[in-house]
């Protein structure tokens, strides 16, 4: 069977901190302590005698060390109580990186300061909403957060939409596996030291209600309960993902604070609960992290079986081409002044990208949605190709018995063409659409040159181009193919200059994705 996830071709993935972990100046002063400090004799004046002192207690039995004991009665952990307080290696503190420097601290200071000497256990539950790209977009930046936090992650439900209707609230609970192959996700994350639970068991009346639970934005809390957990809710001091982290840790660790000074001891786990995910952290702040993330994303594997069937049926090389133009496009389509304008707008980036009328396309709309063309479709298939950017117009419908797509909901549909798409060998979507900037990335991932993608002929605003770039351009930086050195070098400049623009403006992009919230599918 093939595999369900995009994987980057010959991409060098960054080498990341696993839970836990230390920085890499905290492993730089290891190494040094480790030739220094190690493997030095002690050249003194008392050499001789502290060697034969040493002599000595090796004829008898080694002592037996002290047990040192964190003031909950927990063993004390050097390392975690100085990841807790990095501040404490800095001046005027400056304690070298060691156990005996860490104890000795937390022993004469620390413990009567209510200081926390133990590792945390935290699970980050978040939600999804909105339409299937929208609720991949929350998943990967929770589990982004997750793999900086050392935090396990709680998978929310999925929801599906009975149609393409503008502000259609009509939402409905799905299981997060219609879309998600959450045992190969487990199983691949538990090798990368994290956590994946399933969604909790919700009752009937829970899955019912669970749609006003996502439209007022409540954190998992009220859907979970605790889990027998002291629960936080995560701060939001901007989208810039290390931020985010940070701030995140002090809210737990304030949390466990609180419960040691006023319990005697530590939570055995923190909930670190938040709302709906999607444009949680700029992906611009963190590409590789986002890149080697999304790698760990495993799909419904009935829906990747589809997806091949189709694939072989289309031949070796096909066309793809995201025609947004369902009713609650009409936000942005409303400019063209009807369907046909609008698919001339199509048609104009088509024609950019090389279709002609040898071209065998897929289409991927929701005009599809019923399970069969409609009449509007079939009249764009006809205007498509009376200008020469399509031989033959296919979608999943012609390929897949309609019996086999009815017990599909709406969002495992998007999903089957989602993964047709990304193996198109050109590609046209709408700029407006997080799906069409979604299959633009994963193409990319894919091997394909970011060139293969182009859009519909229509203005873009900078605004949804930043949101573009901060939130769904995951793979912007991404080159899996050589480049010349004119290239290269105009590649490696862009690269440091984005870099840059978006640290300094991931922090303001609160507005701009609120102006955003509308984007989907």
């Amino acid at each position: 069977m093939a595999d369900s996830t995009f994987r980057p071709v010959d991409a060098p993935l960054s080498q990341r901190r696993g839970a836990g972990a230390l920085p890499l100046v905290v492993l730089g002063a290891l190494a040094v302590i480790g030739v220094l400090g190690l493997q030095t004799l002690n050249c003194s004046s008392g050499g001789t005698l502290h060697m034969r002192a040493a002599e000595r207690r090796q004829r008898l039995p080694p002592p037996t060390p002290p047990q040192r004991a964190a003031a909950d009665g927990g063993a004390f952990d050097w390392r975690a109580y100085l990841h807790h307080y990095p501040d404490l290696l800095r001046p005027p503190t400056s304690l070298a990186f060691t156990q005996e420097a860490a104890w000795q601290h937390y022993d004469s200071v620390g413990r009567a300061e209510g200081r926390v000497a133990s590792p945390l256990r935290l699970r980050l539950r978040y939600l999804a909403a909105g339409g299937l790209t929208n609720q991949l977009l929350g998943h990967v930046p929770a589990f982004m957060i997750a793999r900086e936090l050392g935090a396990e992650v709680v998978v929310p439900p999925v929801v599906s939409r009975p149609g393409f209707i503008r502000h259609n609230k009509e939402w409905r609970w799905e299981s997060a596996e219609t879309l998600l192959d959450l045992d190969k996700m487990k199983a691949y994350w538990a090798q990368q030291g994290l956590v994946v639970h399933k969604t909790p068991e919700l009752a009937a009346e829970q899955r019912e209600g669970y749609p006003q639970h996502l439209r007022r934005n409540e954190p998992p809390t009220a859907l979970y309960g605790s889990g027998g957990c002291l629960t936080v809710g995560m701060p939001k001091p901007g989208r810039d993902l290390l931020t985010v982290v940070r701030h995140t840790q002090r809210v737990a660790l304030a949390a466990a604070e609180e419960q040691l000074r006023s319990g005697g001891a530590v939570p055995d786990c923190i909930n670190v609960d938040t709302g709906n995910s999607f444009f949680r952290v700029a992906v611009s702040s963190a590409q590789s992290l986002a890149l080697s993330t999304l790698q760990g994303f495993f799909f419904n594997a009935t829906l990747v079986s589809l997806a091949e069937e189709i694939k072989q049926a289309l031949g070796e090389s096909f066309n793809g081409v995201h025609l947004r133009l369902e009713n609650d496009a009409a936000i942005w389509n409303g400019r063209f002044k009807g369907l046909e304008g609008a698919v001339g707008a199509y048609i104009g980036g088509m024609r950019n990208a090389s279709f002609t009328n040898q071209t065998t396309v897929y289409a991927a709309s929701g005009l599809l949605f019923n399970g069969s063309a409609s009449p509007e479709f079939e009249q764009v298939v006809k205007w498509l190709q009376a200008a020469g950017v399509a031989r033959q117009v296919s979608y999943k419908e012609a390929h897949i018995e309609r019996k086999r797509l009815q017990g599909l909901h709406s969002e495992q549909l998007a999903l089957l063409d989602i993964l047709v798409l990304a193996g198109s060998t050109a590609f046209v979507g709408h700029p407006f659409s997080t799906m069409s900037v979604l299959v633009d990335q994963l193409r990319i991932c894919a091997g394909f040159r970011p060139e293969t993608n182009a859009y519909m002929q229509m203005p873009v605003t900078e605004n949804n181009q930043r949101v573009m770039d901060w939130f769904v351009r995951f793979a912007a930086d991404y080159r899996p193919f050589p480049l010349n050195d004119t290239q290269d070098a105009q590649a490696a400049a862009a690269q440091a200059t984005a870099a840059q623009a978006a640290t300094a403006e991931a922090t303001t992009a609160g507005a701009a994705a609120a102006q955003a919230g509308e984007a989907g599918v």
